[in-house]
């Protein structure tokens, strides 16, 4: 972990996969309750609700201003989800952040 950290020193930033000894580096989504752990299902609840209100509300987000902060989040969660789908049948639900 040390040379992870010589090379990538914002890598509290980046969730790390460790699988087989190949580690996956994927940016963005959120960590839950603040143990460094990212789950995978909580955070697609939470990106759908996010999602429906903008939805529900698109008028009032772009009235405040708020409408582009609301879709940078959608994308930052989604974007995620998506690295975290490393090949056809692998999807990674729950990651953390280990020293």
């Amino acid at each position: 972990m040390k040379k992870l950290l010589a090379i990538f020193p914002d890598i509290k930033s980046i969730a790390v996969f460790q699988h087989f000894e190949i580690f996956f580096f994927v940016q963005g989504g959120w960590y839950d309750a603040g143990d460094h752990v990212k789950f995978g299902f909580p955070m697609a609840y939470s990106l759908t609700m996010l999602a429906w209100g903008v939805i529900e509300y698109w008028d009032a987000y772009e009235a405040t201003g708020e409408l582009g902060h609301a879709l940078e989040s959608l994308r930052w969660g989604a974007d995620y989800i998506v690295k975290a789908h490393v090949s056809p049948f692998v999807l990674y639900g729950q990651v953390n952040f280990f020293s």
